[in-house]
């Protein structure tokens, strides 16, 4: 397939799980399909860490988890220059400094940040509430800054 016609979805979910990915780009799937697209989603949040992830407890399973969704991330940058557009739907990384966000405007073709109003709120889930201070606050700028056009949707809603 030509190299112009792959996209890499960076998301924190699997496919059909949270409704931000099924607004922002699930649903379109099917379309980018029928007009030639080859599309990859790479997820933060594996399919058993999501059966965990907000559920009080689990401690041990969810940092085992979160180093495998790093171990990921790694991947995906050996992998970045075989696609034409990476779509990033709010965030690289869920946790530290903006390091992998920095690699990713570095390395990728063309690059597609796309945030929704839930970052400005800065919350966690009730079990998870330990991990709001490791969240990265400046990893949302750092790729403000690295990204070529920033729309925000106030300016089309006022």
């Amino acid at each position: 397939m030509n190299k112009n016609k792959k996209i890499l979805i960076i998301c924190p979910y699997p496919t059909d799980k949270a409704p931000s990915q099924r607004l922002k780009y699930e649903q379109y799937f099917n379309y980018f399909n029928d007009n030639g697209w080859q599309i990859t989603v790479s997820p933060f949040v594996t399919e058993n860490f999501w059966k965990v992830i907000y559920k009080k407890g689990h401690f041990f399973e969810k940092i085992i988890y979160t180093i495998y969704g790093y171990f990921i991330r790694l991947i995906d940058l050996l992998r970045i220059k075989k696609y034409s557009i990476i779509y990033i739907h709010l965030w690289v990384t869920p946790i530290g400094l903006p390091i992998f966000e920095w690699l990713f405007a570095k390395l990728s073709n063309k690059m597609i940040y796309d945030i929704d109003d839930m970052i400005f709120l800065g919350h966690s889930s009730d079990a998870n509430k330990f991990i709001i201070k490791a969240k990265g606050i400046s990893k949302d700028d750092n790729s403000y800054e690295k990204s070529r056009s920033c729309d925000y949707m106030y300016t089309y809603l006022r």
